[in-house]
């Protein structure tokens, strides 16, 4: 985050249910990792994390991630 002000994360969702989600504060309103983990490899998928902060500036308000599992050429 690097707004000036601390953003705090209020809130993560995954638009897809084969994805699940940890966030950890590495430094509070400055800092988060976040640990996407598919809960199934055997078929490709998709899903669009959205990130809610309490930030009043609406380019920070909401931010996207992705999250994909993809097939090679083998279909593996």
């Amino acid at each position: 985050m690097t707004q000036g002000k601390p953003i705090h994360v209020t809130k993560v969702v995954c638009t897809n249910n084969h994805f699940s989600h940890e966030l950890k504060t590495v430094r509070d309103g400055l800092e988060y990792e976040l640990v996407v983990t598919p809960n199934e490899t055997s078929e490709a998928s998709f899903g669009i994390l959205k990130i809610y902060t309490d930030s009043k500036a609406s380019r920070y308000s909401l931010i996207q991630a992705f999250a994909n599992v993809r097939k090679d050429a083998q279909g593996n």
